[in-house]
């Protein structure tokens, strides 16, 4: 698997990503299954503005290349 780093978690505005490789797709869901935000950022580095979400618990799937790696964000 790809290395994945993301920070900060807790979340206030901005969460950064970085990947080995070029992260294909991110797709972010609320704890009811709900999907709240979805990129194809198609670059190994990407800063995501989250200041429009509620404060809450989520869940992102972040896909590079066949592999999807699931991280849970705190969102304060």
């Amino acid at each position: 698997m790809s290395t994945v780093v993301s920070y900060p978690n807790p979340v206030i505005n901005t969460w950064n990503i970085q990947g080995q490789e070029t992260i294909t797709s991110i797709e972010i869901f609320n704890l009811l299954g709900q999907k709240v935000l979805s990129i194809s950022p198609n670059a190994s580095n990407v800063e995501l503005n989250l200041s429009n979400l509620q404060s809450n618990v989520y869940i992102a799937r972040v896909k590079i290349g066949n592999q999807t790696k699931t991280i849970r964000i705190i969102k304060k």
